[in-house]
């Protein structure tokens, strides 16, 4: 199956620019994890509980489905090709783990794609799938498992792509940085969110309804934006405002559902009083590398899953 790779919201010019001035300010040697050379170096390590070996019922973890965008396909911007891997990311810590628990790892499923928003998983048109959209395949592929699904794991990771073009950011100008958030935009996207969202996680109840379902929330990358001084602070308190609105949006659909929720953007701000909270971005995220992208590093794929597990 051939997955497109996701193109960052605000550019990759605009993102070189932002990190470059990250770097003057916080260094990129020797702060959360970044080497003298620019990238991302080793993060503390993370530390992946054991799960139970079993679903809540008691019966064996079996198979593993994934659904969502570029996180849950385990987009790194080192991969060659599409720079996704199916097998990887918070997917393959999630099946390893549950493998070491039970003796044996489930079968895993990936259907994410990169760039995919809730309107485009249920309509398709932004990764090729046979059926002709993610929703189609994932219907296939949860009807296809016995008992309604009673063995089975499956997580949605869906929402950011609706809001993140929302944000414009430009530090590069001739006057001095320049950020915005359209408003309109984001009330537009977060609504989209609601509705399709929703539809999303009734699909997959409809289709597996003895499944454990855990729907990921989302880290803020742009968090780094607070970094570079007053000229941006409005901005980044701005984005982090429709950050949060989105993550309290996800657990409220989520929860109506039926599924739980795995808390990433807590996880990656914990002990981060600040406002808005930083974190350890620079060693979870590729934000503070050289090309910086938005997406998890390794270890921040550990503690993705290490929220997946701590909830499922």
């Amino acid at each position: 199956m051939r997955r497109r790779t996701v193109t960052a919201v605000l550019g990759a010019v605009l993102l070189v620019l932002l990190l470059t001035a990250v770097a003057a300010v916080v260094g990129l040697g020797g702060r959360d994890g970044a080497g003298d050379d620019g990238q991302a170096g080793p993060a503390p390590a993370a530390t992946t509980p054991a799960p139970p070996a079993t679903t809540p019922d008691g019966s064996p973890v079996t198979d593993l489905v994934v659904l969502g965008d570029s996180l849950a396909a385990g987009y790194q911007p080192t991969l060659p090709g599409d720079r996704t891997d199916p097998d990887g990311g918070y997917a393959g810590v999630l099946r390893d783990a549950l493998g070491e628990a039970a003796g044996e790892p489930p079968a895993l499923t990936n259907l994410a794609c990169p760039g995919e928003t809730v309107g485009t998983f249920l309509a398709g048109g932004t990764c090729d799938y046979p059926a002709g959209s993610q929703a189609a395949a994932a219907d296939a592929a949860l009807r296809a498992l016995p008992d309604g699904g009673a063995g089975a794991l499956v997580t949605v990771q869906l929402g950011a792509n609706d809001v993140q073009r929302c944000a414009r950011l430009d530090v590069g100008g001739p006057t001095g940085p320049s950020a915005e958030v359209d408003e309109a935009c984001a009330a537009a996207g977060l609504d989209a969110v609601r509705q399709g969202l929703a539809e999303v996680l009734a699909g997959v109840r409809d289709a597996a309804p003895q499944a454990r379902v855990v729907v990921l929330d989302y880290y803020n990358p742009y968090a780094v934006a607070a970094l570079l001084g007053p000229g941006l602070a409005e901005f980044a308190t701005r984005a982090d405002e429709v950050h949060t609105a989105l993550n309290e949006l996800v657990a409220d659909v989520a929860r109506d559902a039926g599924a739980v929720v795995a808390p990433v953007g807590a996880a990656f701000t914990a002990g981060d009083d600040g406002e808005p909270p930083v974190g350890p971005i620079c060693s979870l995220t590729w934000m503070c590398a050289d090309p910086p992208d938005i997406h998890a590093t390794d270890a921040g794929y550990r503690v993705m899953a290490e929220q997946v597990l701590a909830v499922r």
